[in-house]
């Protein structure tokens, strides 16, 4: 009796550092995961830019990825821009896509990648969208309440998969203005189905808001990284170091949160 109370807690020592070291070994626990939102033409594809090289962008917003050229041209960012434009009639972005990503995934290139973009998620969901409704004959692309759930589960899927992937990533999406029924005042929310609106936020490490603000000597863009009455934004890796507000910068945010902020090779 008395050997087994004194391997007991040894056992329960042992367990509970295996937990921890495969917790500190995980690589999700070095990466981070970003959902960027703000209106159109804010600016969040040029946010992305300051994050960990090189990054990799899937374009799907036509022309988004044009004022990267510098970037681009020294290799820090490259872009696959074959998603951006397509025949309405014989989509194909989003098949296209959904090869590629799981295709780099086998092959480990993300390993070899600072950041991935997805830019952005509206259009991403309208890619999906034409392409289910192609798939099953939906006439005037209307889709069937089905065919909607569907929809929701692959994009919840995938969002899973690349926010598990060995480097960081980022998803640019849209804001969309709501009237609150009770309290009359506008609320901010992350522009996507219903079903959504909640689901994929989870999924994420961070939420930023990337916002404009007038000021005397021209426009100063800022990051909300913690909720407001209007604006559902969070972090995680900036519990209790960030502010507020944040200036726009990634590797700066990483460095300030004690994560990973270097580029790779």
């Amino acid at each position: 009796m008395e050997a087994n109370s004194q391997r007991q807690p040894l056992n329960i020592k042992a367990e509970l550092e295996e937990l921890r070291r495969m917790h500190l070994s995980e690589v999700s626990q070095s990466t981070v995961n970003i959902l960027l939102l703000g209106q159109v033409g804010v600016g969040k594809t040029e946010l992305c830019k300051t994050a960990r090289a090189p990054i990799l962008i899937d374009s799907f917003d036509p022309g988004g990825t044009k004022h990267l050229g510098e970037e681009i041209k020294k290799g820090r960012i490259i872009v696959d821009s074959r998603y951006e434009n397509e025949d309405s009639s014989h989509p194909q972005a989003y098949s296209t896509w959904e090869r590629e990503f799981l295709r780099r995934r086998e092959i480990g290139l993300f390993s070899q990648i600072g950041t991935y973009v997805i830019d952005s998620f509206t259009m991403w969901l309208e890619a999906l969208k034409n392409a289910i409704a192609v798939r099953k004959g939906r006439a005037e692309k209307l889709l069937q309440l089905q065919d909607w759930q569907v929809m929701g589960n692959v994009l919840r899927d995938m969002v899973l998969l690349a926010t598990s992937l060995p480097c960081d990533f980022i998803l640019t999406g849209h804001l969309l203005l709501v009237k609150e029924e009770v309290s009359g005042r506008m609320i901010a929310r992350f522009n996507t189905i219903p079903s959504l609106q909640v689901n994929i936020p989870l999924l994420f490490d961070e939420i930023y808001i990337l916002q404009t603000e007038e000021k005397a000597d021209g426009v100063e863009r800022r990051l909300l990284t913690s909720p407001t009455g209007r604006y559902e934004a969070r972090t995680r890796i900036g519990a209790h170091r960030f502010s507020l507000y944040e200036k726009p910068d990634i590797k700066y945010l990483l460095n300030k949160a004690g994560y990973p902020a270097e580029d790779k090779a």
